[in-house]
């Protein structure tokens, strides 16, 4: 059970860095207007609480 942890720990470490890498796309489609800012912010504030979850069960594991 150990082991499986581990790696499911180590699988939500990787998701928050995917939420990293989207919200970065997301200012690139910004700068280059194909999203407005509005949405950017809507699209962000979502990524910011799916992190904020994720890390919350990295810290119940």
């Amino acid at each position: 059970m150990r082991h499986h942890s581990k790696e499911y720990k180590q699988f939500l470490y990787i998701s928050l860095g995917s939420c990293a890498e989207l919200e970065t796309q997301l200012i690139i489609a910004n700068k280059r207007n194909n999203i407005t800012k509005k949405k950017l912010e809507e699209l962000a504030e979502d990524i910011n609480h799916e992190s904020r979850m994720i890390v919350s069960l990295i810290n119940k594991i």
